[in-house]
């Protein structure tokens, strides 16, 4: 078999057998739904017509998600189908069901650190670890965000602008991290 074109446009290959012994401090995940313990699914959505819309399946989320020191979740979408109270299928856990969750399944990773979502940031808040606001992105309001929540979001008493990236940051990525210019796109 002439495996030249399988890893065709990649920067870098890692066996199977390595990703289940490689030490993990942070990834990121995208979800097609996130609810409001920063649990993921990423395997298949019920639609309103009762049909089933599949996603790309756990490809190793599970696993990562459970042993990484911490990990970043985004959503291309953030509404009420994305943002949810009960997720439709879980693929990975993120703090269960609250405090306590992630000792009594004995996952050695810390949880899900932010999740990014088109119009802002959120975090989890440390007692609770239920989703929290931590900023809006430039153009957003918060009460259009909230509005746009499927699950119980916990608000500050002030919710800043999401800062811009700097000239260095935008240089790191281009050059860096994105040389093929694929997130630009």
């Amino acid at each position: 078999m002439d495996w030249r074109n399988i890893y065709a446009g990649t920067e870098a290959v890692m066996a199977s057998s390595g990703v289940f012994h490689t030490r993990r401090d942070w990834f990121f995940a995208g979800a097609m739904q996130v609810d409001g313990f920063g649990n993921i699914n990423l395997s298949r959505v019920r639609l309103k017509d009762g049909s089933d819309m599949r996603g790309p399946g756990a490809a190793g989320l599970a696993y990562s998600s459970s042993m990484a020191r911490r990990y970043f979740i985004y959503l291309h979408e953030h509404s009420t189908r994305s943002i949810v109270d009960r997720l439709d299928y879980l693929t990975a856990v993120g703090y269960g069901d609250g405090p306590g969750s992630r000792e009594k399944l004995a996952l050695r990773g810390g949880g899900p650190a932010l999740v990014i979502s088109p119009r802002g940031v959120m975090d989890f808040d440390p007692k609770t670890l239920r989703l929290r606001l931590r900023s809006v992105h430039p153009g957003q309001e918060v009460a259009e965000l909230v509005a746009n929540t499927g699950c119980e979001l916990l608000l500050p008493a002030s919710v800043p602008v999401t800062t811009a990236p700097t000239t260095n940051e935008l240089d790191v990525l281009r050059t860096q991290v994105d040389r093929g210019g694929v997130l630009r796109h």
